[in-house]
Parts: structure tokens; sequence; C-alpha cells
């Protein structure tokens, strides 16, 4: 019982000590029984200075809490509301104002900060603040294409900023393989600095599709727009010559017979304009239905000087069907059926094709027809390119 109300005498007391100082003006002096000390008070300030890879950010110890701020300064993140777990520059300790620099950080980059305080009791943070560091390389993007022929293009740019140096270098980079966003391949430069710009691109190949980026380099690096495509004009060509059956150069030949049997193809007078290849040549076969299969054919070899083309004009004889339609193979390797650009695709009429693209050089040029028919015939082969 005694020690009962020893205690119930001390808390009285206690209390009655606090009330008197309280009644004393003591502003200093504050009381929580389930919490005795607090928790600092700490704000945000202003970021400045920012650079492509530093800023400085100030903040404020209002209020120390309930005991002494042993820390205080900013934290800064790449994600939102950042934590002294994350990125820390310290600025002292104690009450008041305070800066701290931000280095190392990435050109471009938005970042998050908060200025923070620690006490005993706990770590407080000022409220975030957000900020995006220069871009130490220039921002440019690629334009549209236009003046597109069969080996030119005009290409635009512009270079919007020209980042924490001055641009040295700009134009335009292209290839025929997408990604071509490498100052290593073909390039057409124009000027330095910032702005609009076009830049006309030379020695292109006809029918050809371009992959095309601007880009601008400063002392911090290259920048590089989006990619644009364009494809180049069909190269004009022009006859260079006709060759009729009896002026080809290198000529084999072969057919495939019935039973087993082949033979050369011949020479006969009926052709789109004069004497033409036959296969078979009814006047030595004797008869008719002798072409039988595939892979007839008639060679020869032309040395082009520029990338190029043939056309002639071929007749497959069989009632009720159409022409056949050619293959080329080049230098003992297949480049695609030939197109039909005039003449009848019916059966017994003269039809003329085109083939795909020949390339320059001494070429073996093999004109390829599969199918069973009473005779073929091949006339009239012109070079083009």
């Amino acid at each position: 019982m005694i020690t009962l109300k020893a205690t119930y005498f001390n808390r009285i007391f206690s209390i009655l000590t606090i009330l008197l100082l309280s009644s004393c003006g003591n502003d200093y002096f504050s009381w929580d029984l389930n919490n005795p000390s607090s928790p600092p008070i700490v704000s945000s300030g202003t970021v400045s200075q920012i650079t492509n890879n530093t800023a400085t950010i100030s903040g404020t110890v209002v209020d120390e809490g309930g005991s002494a701020v042993t820390v205080s300064g900013i934290c800064y993140s790449t994600t939102q509301n950042p934590l002294i777990s994350s990125n820390v520059v310290n600025a002292g300790s104690g009450l008041g104002a305070f800066n701290a620099q931000l280095t190392g950080l990435n050109q471009g980059t938005v970042y998050y900060a908060r200025a923070f305080a620690t006490n005993s009791v706990t770590t407080s943070y000022g409220s975030q603040l957000t900020f995006t560091t220069q871009s130490g390389s220039p921002v440019v993007s690629t334009g549209t294409v236009s003046q597109i022929t069969h080996n030119t293009a005009t290409v635009a740019g512009n270079v919007t900023s020209q980042g924490s140096s001055n641009v040295t270098s700009r134009g335009i980079c292209y290839d025929v393989v997408p990604n071509t966003n490498i100052i290593s391949s073909n390039v057409s430069s124009f000027g330095t600095g910032t702005g609009a710009y076009s830049v006309n691109l030379n020695s292109l190949t006809g029918s050809s599709t371009y992959y095309a980026n601007a880009y601008a380099t400063n002392s911090f690096g290259t920048s590089y727009g989006q990619e644009v495509s364009f494809t180049t004009n069909q190269t004009p060509v022009t006859l260079q010559s006709t060759l009729n059956c009896s002026s080809l150069s290198g000529v084999s030949s072969l057919y495939y017979g019935m039973n087993g049997t082949s033979a050369p193809w011949g020479i006969s007078s009926n052709g789109y304009s004069g004497s033409c290849w036959a296969a078979p040549d009814p006047n030595n076969s004797g008869q008719l239905g002798t072409v039988i299969g595939a892979n007839h054919y008639v060679q020869f070899n032309h040395t082009f000087t520029s990338t190029g083309h043939i056309e002639f004009w071929v007749k497959t004889a069989n009632p009720g069907y159409n022409n056949l339609i050619p293959a080329i193979v080049l230098n003992g390797a297949a480049i695609g059926n030939t197109t039909m650009i005039g003449g009848n695709s019916s059966s017994f009429y003269w039809m003329k094709v085109q083939s795909p693209a020949i390339s320059a050089g001494n070429n073996t040029i093999k004109i390829l027809i599969s199918g069973s028919y009473y005779d073929l015939y091949i006339d009239e082969i012109e070079i083009w390119y």
C-alpha cells in the first residue's frame, strides 16, 4: 500500500511540474506521454543549374523535432518518391537551408528528388521535385523524301537542338538495308549547326529500296532521327541490239522428245520476223507432238556493259492452251520468269516477254521452257540497258 501511494504521488508531482513550467511561458517544452520525441520537418526547395549530367537542389530543415538532425540532403531517382535507399547527396546536419549538387546524371533523363532530414526518431521527406537533364548529344529528326528518280533522291532533316555543344556535322546516312543509324554507312553531309536542311543523294540504283536517317554530331556524340524508306524508280533503258537466231554467240540448245529422245533446236523460217529457233523442227522430225516434259532451252552468251534485261518473242503451240512463260537462268542460277509485255498470250500466236534484271558482265543466258507442246519457237532477242 505504501508503494502504491508513492507512485501516485510521483505522477501527481510530475503533472504539477509540467503545469508550472507551462504557465511560466516555456515555448520549447512539450510533452507527449506516448511519444516523447518527434520527427524533423524538412521542405524541398528548387532545382537550378541543370546541365546534361548535373543539377543543384536546395532544401531547408525547418524543425529538428524531438532530437538533433544528424544528416540532411537530397535523395533522387528516375522513379517517383525516392527514399534515402536511392541515390543520396548529403548536405550537412542541424537546422537551416542547404544546397546539394547532383552529379553523374544521365543526359536527357527525367529525375525525381526530395529533400530529407534524419534525427534519432526517423527520416522525414519534403515534397517531390521533378526535372529533366539536358541532352548532351543533338536532337535531330528525319523529314520527307522527295524528287525520287532512278538514281537520285532528296531527304530532309532538322536539328531541333544542338545539345550541350555545337553541332559540327549533320546530314543523311543511307543504305539498302534497314536500321541504318550508323554514319559509317553511305553518308551525305550538309553543313553544321541547328535548323532544317535537305540532302541530295546521288548514284543510287534503280528499282531499289533504300533506308535513310538524318544525323547530327557534336562533341558528346551522334544522334539519329527516325528511319524512312523509299524506292527508286526503274532505270530507263534503251534498245542496244537485236539478235536474230544466227547472230547469237556461244549458242547451245536442247529439247526432249518422245520415247526418251533429245535433240538441239533447229532454225525455222516461220519466225516472228524471219528465221527463229524452233523445237522440234517438223521438217526434220517428220512428226508433231514430240516436245515432252521440261527443261527445253536455248542458251547463248552476251556481255552487258551495265544492268539490263532481254526481250524476245515466243510461241508455244498446243490447241486450247496459252503460250508457256519461259524462265531465265543466268550463269547457272535461276533468276525468275519472264513477264508478258506484248503480243498475244494464246497458243499458236506470238507473245513478247521481258526477262528479270540481268547484271553487267559477260553472262551466259539460258531461256528455259517447260511443257509438253507440239512445237516451241523463240525469235528476235533484244538487248536492253
